[in-house]
């Protein structure tokens, strides 16, 4: 956790505000930006900024194969509201009031969805995590926060702050429901940077959501495996992959866990007889091996990446 920093704190003189005549006029946030402060292998999941941000570059993050390290946008935000609490004072016995520390920082957030009971259930289970956020303007900007070593990170959540509210439709209004963080003590608004549109060599505002799809096994074979793919959203009756880009051999990772080896699909097709079923193909394995199968990242069709880090089944 950052340090605690007091409001009198200074860095010894006034400083000068001359400003040049080419800075960026930040926009209204349009999305929100969350991620692990550090990835799976325990080093900062910061970007860097002696790098160009390109496609490739920015989709190395949204679209990280591993979900540890992967930047999770939440397009289309309504309305954003800066807060912060009053500031701890103390005062003396002259009357003279003293302030001790800044009040705490928070961010809140309103967004609007057809769905906002399973966008909150994703919310739900993250609050414990240490994790940062960014924000993505109108114009493209990012806001967050630079970091030593020309790096760029987000501001950091304090933990077990992130609260959702629902607000559903009634005859005034649409679904929706408010997101509300606080920052974690001693990281106030003053740290808050951005890196210009201008500046990134892909617009931020083109990236979208990556869907969870669930898969689950319904039967194999020596060398067959069949399989359905469900996505996290629709009624709990259907929740099947229908509509959306097909998968292929390619987009999914077939692993002979027994062995600890890959296994490539001979051949991968749909079921038309079971929404979002797949028939798969495979060279023989052996008898009461453990199989898994698990999407991959691709960028082409962001359906094909999941929450979960495989499921598994036992040839009989």
């Amino acid at each position: 956790m950052s340090s605690t920093i007091s409001p009198c704190a200074c860095d010894g003189n006034i400083q000068n505000w001359g400003k040049p005549g080419c800075l960026t006029n930040l926009g209204a946030p349009s999305a929100l930006v969350i991620a692990q402060r550090k990835t799976s292998a325990g080093v900062d999941n910061f970007m860097d900024l002696t790098v160009d941000w390109n496609q490739a570059y920015i989709e190395g993050f949204y679209c990280a194969e591993d979900a540890d390290n992967r930047y999770i946008i939440i397009p289309q935000i309504q309305a954003y509201t800066p807060e912060q609490a009053e500031a701890i004072t103390d005062e003396s016995s002259y009357g003279i009031t003293e302030n001790v520390r800044d009040g705490v920082a928070s961010l809140m957030f309103e967004y609007r969805s057809k769905d906002i009971y399973k966008d909150i259930r994703k919310w739900k289970g993250v609050d414990c995590l240490d994790l940062m956020a960014f924000m993505i303007d109108t114009e493209g900007n990012l806001l967050g926060k630079y970091e030593d070593g020309d790096k760029f990170g987000g501001f950091l959540i304090a933990a077990n702050t992130l609260t959702t509210i629902p607000s559903p439709h009634n005859n005034e209004t649409t679904n929706k429901y408010t997101i509300k963080f606080d920052l974690e003590l001693g990281s106030g608004f003053e740290e808050f940077d951005y890196v210009s549109a201008s500046s990134i060599d892909y617009s931020l505002l083109l990236i979208s959501p990556l869907r969870d799809v669930n898969i689950k096994i319904t039967g194999i074979t020596a060398t067959t495996i069949d399989f359905v793919t469900t996505l996290d959203y629709g009624d709990a009756k259907n929740r099947s992959v229908k509509g959306l880009d097909v998968f292929t051999g390619s987009d999914l990772n077939l692993r002979n866990v027994t062995d600890a080896s890959d296994v490539v699909f001979a051949t991968l097709t749909v079921d038309p007889s079971v929404d979002g079923g797949y028939n798969g193909t495979m060279a023989s394995q052996d008898s009461s091996d453990l199989v898994y199968v698990q999407p991959i990242s691709n960028v082409k069709k962001p359906l094909a990446l999941n929450r979960f880090p495989s499921v598994t089944a036992i040839i009989p």
